[in-house]
């Protein structure tokens, strides 16, 4: 039997708005689980290369002395190499709600301890974190 669209409409309308727009990706060239969240968004996000984008993130940390997987080294080249702008949140908002709300663009989500992309509305990572408060972000444009 074919379920009827019109009489379940309120679950997909549920549906849509809690579950999250989620799929496994690892841009990792060798498909390794490591710490390496920072590399794996800003390619993904950027289009370049993964590698190349170590080696940016690793100059870039040796000019400015600090730690290439710190918010302050990869904010500097996404701000000054980039030129994309940083947006602050402040009420709660998930990874889920920044990828509906900008589901148009890629989009650079920053929550606790991680970096992750989301690829027009679609949350792109090593793990499904679309249910975490989102700290700041950066579009890609």
């Amino acid at each position: 039997m074919v379920p009827n669209p019109v009489k379940n409409w309120r679950f997909t309308i549920t549906a849509s708005l809690t579950m999250s727009n989620y799929s496994y990706y690892n841009r990792n060239p060798a498909n390794v689980d490591i710490s390496d969240c920072v590399y794996r968004a800003i390619s993904t996000a950027t289009g370049l290369d993964y590698d190349a984008t170590a080696r940016l993130l690793n100059y870039v940390a040796k000019e400015r002395n600090c730690d290439k997987l710190c918010v302050c080294c990869y904010n500097q080249v996404l701000k000054s190499m980039f030129g994309y702008k940083r947006y602050t949140c402040k009420n709660e908002e998930t990874v889920n709600d920044i990828a509906r709300r900008h589901s148009d663009k890629k989009v650079i989500i920053r929550i606790h301890q991680h970096l992750t992309v989301s690829v027009y509305g679609e949350i792109k990572d090593t793990w499904d974190c679309g249910d975490k408060y989102v700290d700041c972000y950066w579009i890609v444009e």
